[in-house]
């Protein structure tokens, strides 16, 4: 492959973030396939922070900035861009910045630009569509988290679907312990108490396999949200508080430590962009019982097709837990599930995607 000068960035302003130490905490699980990357390719990532500083981490170059104003943005992109050599890549994450890409393409003519989607719909006004419908004369290709989740830019003819290429939007450094010893299953669910994960459904869900008088218990992580009295109270009223465990706002290490003693992960939301909760179950050998969305889709493979279940059918999660919750003492599928993480979801493999995506628009 064609040894290629990478530049990454970051428009949108991560105000909060005051140091090196804080970015690379936070963003770890969307920034570690940047260290793969730069082992064949040189690779610049630009971020507006609330700081300054450069750190080189051999081929890998971080800029962080605290400018503010889109035309000092542009100015900082260019003055660390221009001497890059052929050929260069330009990797925008978000698809809000059409008059950033513009601008780019008049500095850059040669270069290819690449945009990665983080979930985001095109607009409710179609003057503000009509600038991305321009923008996709100048873009080379698309990244998407499963091309489910580009229907709605190519069903209005915004983008064009020659452009779309599949990719994970993250991954995740946790660890599988192979720690799955309890002598009942393990049932986790991880989200906000929103609408859009529906976390009632999950509760009715698990109250009828509770009332089948199967032993089971329930690790439910979540972060506070609307429907957070609705939830406790459903819990409380159907006794269930003596299955279930809540773990209101924890520690991310902490999430990796319950994900690894669980034996299911389910999530019953209507809509993901990332799903970062599911690669991460995925990474602790969780089997997964999910939502028939595009990013779960797309996230599992063949392998594990059979465990989704359709939101509109109010018994679709219940007959997969009452179909395979008795095989949770199966140690061999959590192997599976590490294995086919490690080959479809890992940083290694992000990084090869979009090396393989940034070759074909090359040629």
């Amino acid at each position: 492959m064609r040894k290629i000068n990478l530049v990454e960035i970051t428009f949108t302003k991560l105000q909060n973030i005051k140091n090196t130490g804080q970015y690379f905490d936070t963003f770890a699980a969307s920034n570690g396939y940047l260290n793969y990357l730069s082992k064949s390719n040189n690779v610049t990532s630009i971020k507006f922070v609330g700081f300054r500083e450069i750190k080189q981490l051999e081929n890998l170059q971080f800029i962080f900035s605290n400018r503010s104003n889109y035309l000092s943005k542009l100015a900082l992109v260019y003055k660390f861009s221009i001497n890059q050599k052929d050929p260069l890549v330009f990797l925008i994450h978000g698809f809000r910045f059409p008059h950033c890409v513009l601008i780019m393409k008049v500095l850059f003519p040669r270069s290819k630009f690449i945009l990665w989607n983080h979930a985001e719909q095109p607009s409710k006004y179609k003057l503000i569509n009509f600038a991305f419908y321009i923008q996709n004369k100048f873009v080379d290709a698309y990244l998407f988290n499963g091309v489910g989740n580009a229907n709605g830019w190519v069903d209005k003819n915004i983008l064009s679907d020659q452009k779309v290429f599949e990719i994970p939007e993250a991954s995740t450094s946790f660890k599988y312990t192979k720690n799955k010893f309890s002598d009942i299953p393990i049932i986790i669910w991880i989200g906000r108490l929103i609408q859009g994960k529906n976390p009632i459904y999950f509760l009715k869900s698990i109250l009828q396999i509770h009332l089948l008088q199967i032993e089971f218990k329930v690790e439910f992580i979540y972060q506070s949200g609307p429907l957070e009295q609705l939830v406790t109270n459903f819990i409380k009223d159907n006794h269930l508080d003596k299955i279930i465990t809540l773990h209101k706002n924890i520690e991310h290490t902490k999430v990796e430590e319950v994900l690894n003693q669980s034996h299911f992960y389910v999530s019953c939301s209507a809509y993901e962009g990332s799903s970062y909760s599911l690669i991460e179950s995925l990474a602790c050998g969780c089997m997964p019982m999910v939502s028939n969305i595009a990013p779960h889709q797309y996230l599992l493979n063949d392998f594990f097709k059979k465990y989704l279940f359709d939101l509109d059918d109010e018994d679709g999660l219940l007959t997969l837990l009452k179909n395979n919750i008795g095989a949770f003492q199966n140690r061999l599928q959590y192997d599976e599930t590490r294995n086919n993480f490690d080959k479809y979801l890992s940083y290694n493999t992000i990084a090869k995607k979009i090396e393989l995506h940034i070759q074909t628009i090359l040629q």
